[in-house]
């Protein structure tokens, strides 16, 4: 896990999870 990932893909992939939280749909983004 995290391995080959950059720094970059996770601040993005941190900002897509919080929007989705608000939305209500984190579950089906974190699967």
């Amino acid at each position: 896990d995290g391995t080959g990932v950059g720094l970059q893909d996770l601040a993005v992939a941190a900002k897509v999870t919080q929007i989705a939280k608000e939305k209500g749909v984190a579950l089906e983004v974190e699967v």
